[in-house]
């Protein structure tokens, strides 16, 4: 940006549905972000990149850019219409072996990635083992607490009862 400090905005989006206007949502946020910009710095204005993290019970069948919303517009008409693409991220395209990074991100991935499917309960076990390495760390308990909770409200039926002994043998009796 002309040999000046630049920047860029990710704009993350998560989705367990897929709706059809997402692109119109994201064109939103990323006029939102702009118009901070504008107020806070002036121009140029910094690119913002927008991704979609889909995680819904069936696959993505949307259209990943603002044009897929006009339908057929004639082709002297398409320079006048802002047009943008996002990137989609769908959990569901990836074996759990493929998502990596930092534990409590492996771990929010695959609870999102399970949270529709059939074998939820059975993913649980290893999800904890994974927390294993938080136990001894101050904030441990808090990220822990969390993850449990999510899989509280998630897992249809599931209680404290239910859950307990598969905490003590992936995790920790504590």
């Amino acid at each position: 940006m002309n040999g000046r400090d630049s920047y860029l905005y990710l704009l993350l989006e998560h989705k367990s549905w897929a709706p059809r206007t997402i692109a119109l949502q994201l064109l939103g946020y990323i006029k939102g972000i702009w118009d901070l910009h504008l107020k806070q710095v002036g121009l140029p204005l910094p690119p913002v990149i927008p991704f979609v993290l889909y995680h819904g019970r069936g696959g993505w069948h949307v259209s990943e850019s603002m044009m897929g919303l006009l339908g057929d517009v004639d082709s002297e008409l398409q320079v006048y219409i802002p047009d943008f693409r996002y990137q989609l991220i769908d959990l569901s395209s990836f074996e759990d072996e493929e998502i990596k990074g930092h534990v409590l991100i492996k771990v929010g991935l695959l609870l999102l990635k399970h949270v529709f499917r059939q074998d939820y309960r059975e993913k649980i076990p290893e999800v904890l083992k994974l927390l294993r390495e938080l136990v001894e760390k101050k904030t441990g308990m808090q990220y822990i607490e969390t993850v449990l909770r999510y899989i509280f409200h998630t897992v249809e039926g599931m209680g404290v009862d239910d859950l307990r002994p598969i905490v003590e043998e992936n995790l920790s009796e504590e």
